[in-house]
């Protein structure tokens, strides 16, 4: 991220320099964004993490992994009790 903040400065191909012309102001916040659109998402923004790790292992693994999930539910209700 610093090495995109040093060529927003100093390039002049940058679209934050102000003689690069702009179809929407918009549009300077997402050239070179990193948040990859997570601001927008109906989670806070500090959860994106965990959902995208549970879409990732229920894409990978599918019902064996919703299976592994209920057995660790399962047995962490049995041990509180």
């Amino acid at each position: 991220m610093g090495a995109l903040l040093i060529f927003d400065i100093t390039s002049p191909k940058s679209k934050a320099n102000p003689a690069n012309k702009l179809p929407n102001p918009m549009a300077l916040m997402g050239h070179n964004a990193f948040h990859g659109g997570a601001m927008r998402c109906l989670y806070m923004y500090t959860t994106v993490g965990e959902m995208a790790v549970l879409i990732f292992y229920f894409k990978k693994y599918g019902l064996m992994f919703l299976a592994m999930a209920g057995g660790g539910v399962a047995v962490a209700m049995q041990m509180s009790k």
